[in-house]
């Protein structure tokens, strides 16, 4: 199967002019980036047109555009790298069901369910704070680094691979980066970033460094991103949290987090 680069953000509009998309991973600026440096491919099957950003070291494929809900025996497709695979939802659709038959039958497994948390208000937040941290997003070019660092050495190989730290001095130069360093060694202690769209804020990447668990990090980053995306316009706050993980859920519940009907399932090949 052909992978076609996409060549214009004008292109990507024309390819998916009048298609049904089941999942779409990306923001407009986000799309238009990967274009300009090339990253961005597409490869057609008979009811299927499929989406992958290459990642340096691995394809992820981002959406799916289903014309109707049947499956041809001769749609399949050969990638030679690692892929991941997200299909978000509100329920078991149709659509969904026909994507995820699509899946598993060109050998992917479902690797795990991701629930949508969600905190509606961000008028009143909790204070959570410690003398022994502190949290802030002005980041410098050594700080990226490090970061990048502790993202890479706690996240899943497909979550992180891409990153270069210019691309964390990007987001840090937006303000979009959260930092939370230990006000004694001067280590960092854990990060993340997030983006804001049409009102609501997405955390990504949030990261403790495995010798500061415990200690109330994660609410301190939380409740310091949750600040700076209200600040930046957004009225409702989510994140994705895996089914297993069972110490971030405590921490957004924490702070006020509800786990909303969205699913997202994560299949790998």
């Amino acid at each position: 199967m052909e992978l076609i680069p996409v060549d214009t953000y004008a292109d990507y509009r024309s390819i998916i002019k009048g298609k049904r998309l089941i999942n779409n991973g990306f923001l407009p600026n986000e799309i238009k980036n990967y274009i300009q440096e090339k990253r961005l491919f597409y490869f057609l099957v008979k009811n299927y047109l499929f989406f992958l950003y290459d990642e340096v070291n691995y394809y992820q494929l981002v959406c799916g555009v289903v014309d109707n809900n049947t499956i041809c025996e001769a749609d399949t497709f050969k990638v030679v790298k690692p892929v991941v695979c997200h299909i978000i939802n509100n329920n078991k659709n149709s659509l969904t069901g026909v994507t995820i038959k699509f899946l598993q039958k060109n050998k992917f497994r479902l690797r795990c369910t991701i629930h949508e948390y969600v905190r509606e208000n961000l008028d009143k937040l909790p204070v959570f704070y410690n003398d022994d941290f502190i949290a802030y997003n002005k980041i410098n070019n050594l700080e990226c680094q490090d970061i990048l660092s502790l993202w890479q050495q706690n996240l899943p190989f497909y979550e992180v691979s891409y990153m270069l730290p210019a691309d964390v001095q990007k987001l840090a130069e937006k303000n979009q980066v959260i930092c939370l360093k230990d006000s004694h060694s001067g280590r960092i202690a854990g990060a993340c970033y997030y983006d804001v769209f049409m009102g609501t804020t997405t955390i990504h990447h949030i990261v403790t460094d495995p010798a500061y668990r415990d200690k109330g990090c994660a609410a301190i980053l939380l409740t310091k991103w949750m600040e700076e995306a209200k600040q930046a316009g957004a009225k409702t706050a989510r994140s994705w949290i895996e089914d297993t993980n069972t110490a971030s859920k405590r921490s957004f519940l924490k702070v006020g987090f509800v786990m909303s009907t969205n699913l997202s399932y994560q299949y790998i090949l």
